[in-house]
């Protein structure tokens, strides 16, 4: 169950966040930092390409966070470690 929510809440918030923040738009333009990326939320402005780079990215996102479900195993409750998850893969 955990796993599988892991997987779950992870393909969400990196589709949603994690990805633009990783390989979205650069800032250059705006003379913003270069630190994270500004655009292609929700892959918005995505071609097919980055939808297969999205998936195989999402991929090593959603495995970090299972790695992390087992270092924590019973020392986490259950929805503290979602919200590890879902930070996890949309920021780290």
């Amino acid at each position: 169950f955990k796993n599988l929510s892991t997987v779950a809440i992870g393909g969400i918030m990196y589709y949603l966040l994690g990805y633009a923040f990783a390989y979205g738009t650069d800032n250059s333009d705006n003379n913003s930092s270069r630190f994270i990326g500004s655009g292609n939320f929700a892959l918005s402005d995505a071609t097919n390409l980055d939808r297969h780079s999205w998936f195989f990215q999402f991929a090593f996102a959603a495995t970090g966070a299972t790695i992390v479900s087992g270092a924590v195993a019973g020392r986490v409750d259950l929805i503290g470690y979602f919200l590890i998850a879902a930070f996890m893969t949309s920021f780290v």
